[in-house]
């Protein structure tokens, strides 16, 4: 599976937006708005590490999104995993900003979970171990990646 980046917005005075990989608009970007609960605006651009040519997609987004809030700090979270050719686009775009690390402000508060939360958490986790018993039912030598990939899918679509 390729690795997936996501974006997330928070500002004082404007509404969450996330930025992940997607179509362009008008196609929907992606998570459904019932996955992002809170979020205003959902924007998408087809970027791909693979794709050199994509690497300044989802900073210009980003950039956008944030031109108006003039020498505003912006908090990077997980700052280790942020591509270089974000970080360095959004630092020319903005230049009046001040980049910080956000990390552990919003791990601390990413911690708290709500009874619902609590519940999909447990719901993931009993929809995982079913897949991996179902899993150890059907795997033999030889299968090919894409070949459990299908039986992953498949056994999940039915829970």
């Amino acid at each position: 599976m390729k690795p997936v980046r996501l974006y997330l917005i928070l500002t004082a005075l404007i509404a969450m937006t996330l930025i992940s990989c997607g179509p362009n608009p008008p196609s929907d970007p992606g998570p459904p708005p019932w996955a992002v609960r809170g979020v205003k605006q959902r924007l998408g651009a087809p970027y791909f590490p693979s794709a050199h040519y994509t690497n300044k997609y989802d900073a210009e987004l980003a950039a956008d999104v944030l031109k108006t809030k003039k020498d505003a700090t912006i908090g990077l979270v997980g700052k280790a995993f942020i591509p270089v050719s974000f970080f360095e686009y959004m630092s020319s775009q903005l230049p009046g900003c001040t980049f910080v690390d956000a990390t552990d402000l919003i791990d601390g508060i990413k911690v708290i979970k709500s009874p619902e939360e609590l519940e999909l958490i447990k719901g993931t986790a009993r929809l995982q171990d079913e897949t991996m018993a179902h899993l150890r039912t059907v795997i033999k030598p030889g299968m090919r990646d894409f070949e459990i990939c299908a039986e992953i899918l498949y056994v999940t679509a039915l829970k």
